[in-house]
């Protein structure tokens, strides 16, 4: 217990000695702080007159960017200004355009095509080649013609699609020119033996599809012989 107590002591007696050093230095500190503020306070008088052209020049800098800034409100406000002169233009080119695109629609060139004749006992096909200025004709056998028919005519009276025809094969088993499936489409609408329905589909009727009348409208088409159309008539 003796040894404990003295212990005790010795440290108190440390902690007192050390709280009056830490009074000692913060009187000190104090003292220090005492005289910064006052040599500050001597020094504001000389020091304001050389920081005023410095603060000048800064709040000038910090206009400038606000000029700037402005600028692009004015770009904007052009911008929208600029597309209704813009429409001027355009609007006048669209008119012009009108009656050079109506001319075109009511050109003698395009009216009227594809159309359809006989040679012998081949379906002739006329289109118009816009490219050549004339006209291109596709031939092919009435026997060609008839493979595709049948293949409607297998399929009933139902609606169908363009691929019925075009797996349609020869007596090779070959499948037939895709430009032979339009121009038996081209024909067959012609005149009348299959009406288009939507986007692709196509209703045959049956009076009009009959293998008889097939060949009779086929009969009373034009013969290149007598009534020729010509595949170097050219537009007027």
């Amino acid at each position: 217990m003796a040894n404990f107590g003295k212990a005790l002591r010795e440290l108190t007696n440390m902690r007192d000695s050390l709280q009056a050093e830490m009074e000692k230095v913060q009187a000190q500190l104090q003292k220090v702080e005492t005289a910064i503020e006052q040599l500050s306070a001597l020094d504001a008088p000389a020091a304001a007159p050389r920081r005023a052209p410095r603060r000048k020049k800064a709040a000038a800098a910090a206009k400038t960017p606000a000029k700037a800034a402005k600028a692009p409100k004015a770009a904007k406000a052009a911008a929208k200004v600029a597309p209704k002169a813009a429409k001027a233009p355009a609007a006048a080119t669209v008119a012009a355009a009108a009656p050079a695109a109506a001319a075109k629609k009511r050109s003698p060139s395009k009216r009227g095509y594809p159309k359809f004749a006989r040679a012998g006992k081949k379906l002739v096909e006329v289109k118009w080649n816009a490219k050549k200025n004339g006209e291109q004709r596709h031939r092919m056998d009435f026997g060609t013609v008839s493979l595709f028919t049948k293949a409607i005519n297998k399929n009933g009276d139902k609606l169908f699609r363009k691929n019925l025809l075009t797996e349609v094969t020869n007596k090779d088993g070959k499948r037939l020119p895709l430009h032979q499936v339009y121009s038996v489409l081209g024909w067959l609408l012609s005149n009348g033996s299959i009406v288009k329905k939507g986007r692709g589909d196509y209703l045959p009727k049956a009076d009009k599809m009959a293998a008889a009348a097939l060949r009779e409208t086929f009969n009373a088409l034009p013969d290149e012989g007598s009534e020729r159309i010509s595949s170097k008539k050219k537009a007027a």
